[in-house]
């Protein structure tokens, strides 16, 4: 997720910033590893989803998204939705719906980072990030 978040800011701030583009843009991310890849996911400090550990790529997983270059350059929690978007994309491609780090609004969901919560609380308040106590599961699943 930092990665692809990352990597758009760069993009978003050279298409903007150094060559003066606006609109709209496709932006894709692609995993690319000469060995197996597997997808595990650990919801944080209260439940594991075992559904996503050890699952296999069917292939490169590939995400493709039409952005709007100057609402991701003027907004933190725009890139964060795009980000979610595409790794979220990249996500399926394991067979998993949705990676639960991020909310429908670009909010960090900082309880399913467990021990490295604090840091990621940080991170995303350094990078201009809503941070959410919200969680992915019910009460019940606890």
């Amino acid at each position: 997720m930092w990665t692809v978040m990352a990597a758009l800011r760069m993009l978003v701030d050279h298409a903007v910033n150094r060559c003066g583009t606006s609109g709209d843009a496709v932006v894709e991310a692609t995993l690319l590893s000469d060995l197996p890849m597997q997808l595990g996911i650990d919801y944080g400090r209260f439940q594991s989803d075992t559904r996503g550990h050890g699952l296999a790529a069917n292939g490169a997983p590939m995400a493709q998204r039409t952005i709007n270059l100057d609402e991701c350059a003027a907004s933190e929690s725009d890139l964060a939705i795009v980000t979610r978007t595409l790794t979220n994309d990249l996500a399926q491609g394991f067979g998993v719906a949705e990676l639960p780090f991020l909310d429908d609004d670009g909010a960090v969901r900082v309880e399913h980072f467990g021990h490295e919560r604090r840091q990621v609380e940080e991170m995303a308040a350094n990078l201009g990030l809503a941070v959410s106590r919200e969680t992915t599961w019910s009460s019940r699943s606890r």
